[in-house]
């Protein structure tokens, strides 16, 4: 099956660092990762025209870094986080100002059709004793499975799938004491391969960890008492080595100090290659940060009281809920306010192509999502020129 998860163990070292949040967050390189060479077959599309296979060997990443290149760098801690597109965005950068970003030749992606339910859902239906719901107000859809306290939902237009035990998602007992990440890992790709969820998406590694922590404070003290009820492990998928971005194509996994798994979600799904997009039809990261700040003035936001915060350059991948057909190469900015300043921080994504056939069908994609969200889309520029 194309771009089928298989989770690494990477050894770490004992470390209780608690991570803020669990939702978006060099050398030469060969032709692409040695893991994810293999023949990829390909989706029509009729909109960019005839069917031809990409192969791995066509794949040139230049000086970005792959996932398995950064971890072979990384001191004990498995948990990637948003480092690795932070860092490629600023390599990529200096391939542009170098001139070896020409050199480049980078998928473009269309996703499989999302499935009710995929070859691999009935393994988790009788893991949990599911019976499907009776519900018939549901959504158009999502169908559910259900058994007392335990809810399984497949969204077929996302194929997004999450389960949750309501009787012990965010309900437990706080413990003073847990056990090391690498414990919590290891109990994750259990339940990865006993549940059949690494089965699809691309190549998966581990992503982010969480604690969820209570606080008490006895009367008449002035320090409140933390106890953590419950963790959390994701993990992120990659397209030829790169990483995904956005809050799509992920899976999170919420266990219980024990290691019980207590809820999990997943926004993986299959894709073939379609297109390659070669260095000369890469928009530059200036060229994007350009367009950012251009819609920011449209919008009468003054850019000089905001500060970019950070920077992404990967795959971009929507949430649980939205339409997506295509994945390419995208930009993320953040821009905060100045430390002191209340206001709120404002995320921005650009297509890193400027090929007009791709661009048509990402917005296509675009406003689609929008109709769904009932917004006016505000995504793609129709004035881009290659080698921008």
């Amino acid at each position: 099956m194309e771009g089928e998860i298989k989770m690494k163990q990477y050894k770490m070292a004992p470390c209780f660092v608690v991570c803020l949040m669990l939702s978006l967050f060099g050398c030469q390189n060969k032709n692409v990762a040695q893991n994810d060479k293999q023949d990829n077959k390909l989706g029509m599309s009729a909109a960019y025209g005839s069917v031809a296979k990409i192969q791995a060997d066509e794949i040139q990443l230049g000086k970005l870094l792959t996932v398995d290149e950064w971890m072979s760098k990384r001191n004990g801690d498995a948990f990637v986080q948003d480092e690795l597109a932070m860092r490629n965005f600023a390599v990529l950068n200096q391939m542009f100002e170098d001139g070896s970003s020409k050199q480049l030749s980078l998928s473009f992606v269309q996703l499989r059709p999302a499935e009710r339910e995929d070859a691999t859902l009935q393994k988790r239906i009788e893991h949990f004793a599911l019976s499907a719901s009776e519900d018939k107000d549901l959504d158009a859809n999502l169908k559910e499975f259900r058994a007392g306290d335990k809810l399984l939902q497949i969204n077929a237009q996302s194929g997004a799938e999450r389960y949750v035990d309501n009787a012990q998602f965010h309900r437990g007992e706080g413990v003073d004491s847990v056990f090391e990440k690498e414990f919590y890992l290891n109990a994750a790709n259990k339940y990865l391969d006993e549940l059949r969820l690494n089965q699809k998406g691309g190549k998966g590694f581990p992503y982010k960890f969480r604690y969820y922590k209570n606080a008490v404070r006895e009367e008449g003290s002035r320090v409140a008492q933390e106890s953590t009820y419950q963790l959390a492990v994701a993990y992120n998928t990659s397209i030829d080595g790169l990483p995904v971005i956005g809050s799509g194509g992920k899976i999170a996994l919420h266990l219980s100090p024990k290691g019980e798994l207590l809820s999990y979600e997943s926004t993986l799904r299959d894709f073939d290659r379609i297109a390659l997009i070669s260095g000369s039809e890469l928009l530059s990261p200036k060229a994007a940060q350009a367009e950012v700040e251009a819609r920011f003035k449209e919008r009468g936001v003054d850019v000089s009281k905001l500060v970019l915060s950070r920077a992404e350059f990967g795959y971009l991948r929507l949430g649980r809920k939205s339409i997506q057909n295509y994945v390419a190469p995208h930009y993320v900015f953040i821009y905060s306010p100045p430390e002191g300043v209340m206001d709120k921080k404002r995320m921005e994504v650009v297509p890193a192509t400027t090929n007009p056939k791709l661009l048509q069908l990402l917005k296509e994609d675009s406003e689609k999502e929008a109709a769904r969200k009932r917004i006016a889309p505000e995504y793609l520029k129709e004035d881009r020129k290659e080698g921008r």
